[in-house]
């Protein structure tokens, strides 16, 4: 995992070196760890395994770098993107597929508080990144929709919908 996060990123950065342009990484909003209540890009990092580990450490070798060599850099920190191509163990997807195939969904009660977004909501900041003059370099930005939903609500919402388009629909909490 570490060397494909961090070693992969020193190879990039090496690449980079002759070439004048703008760095626009994927971070992870797993490298705030767990954490209650909103989170501003200025929120401690504390990073809760392996893998968000590895990208925090990334994301700290571009930021060192930036600041060394001037390159603009934007750090980017997705929360809940979902939509087409999505995994199919993620929640949104899991949900759907569960209650289209006529089975009961058995998922946690669902208090916890997540902020999802759609996938083409990322790309439109991904692209804004890539273009958008920055006061400020380097830069990082969390992105999603900025209003967190309980996961209970997202699912008794996608039952509805489905429930609308296709009969009934059932989830067990």
């Amino acid at each position: 995992i570490r060397d494909v996060n961090v070693g992969g990123l020193e190879r990039l950065w090496n690449a980079l070196d002759r070439h004048p342009c703008r760095l626009v990484q994927t971070g992870t909003c797993g490298e705030y760890g767990p954490a209650r209540g909103p989170l501003a890009e200025d929120h401690p990092c504390r990073p809760a395994n392996a893998y968000t580990q590895s990208v925090h450490e990334a994301v700290l070798l571009s930021l060192d770098r930036a600041r060394r060599t001037g390159r603009d850099v934007v750090i980017l920190r997705p929360f809940g993107p979902f939509g087409p191509g999505d995994r199919p163990e993620r929640l949104v997807p899991h949900v759907i597929s569960g209650l289209l195939s006529g089975g009961r969904v058995a998922v946690t009660p669902g208090e916890q508080r997540r902020d999802y977004s759609y996938v083409s909501d990322h790309m439109r900041a991904f692209v804004l990144a890539a273009t958008t003059r920055l006061d400020v370099m380097p830069a990082v930005f969390n992105i999603g929709s900025g209003t967190p939903i309980r996961v209970r609500a997202l699912v008794e919402l996608i039952a509805a919908l489905l429930a609308l388009s296709v009969g009934s629909a059932w989830f067990v909490l």
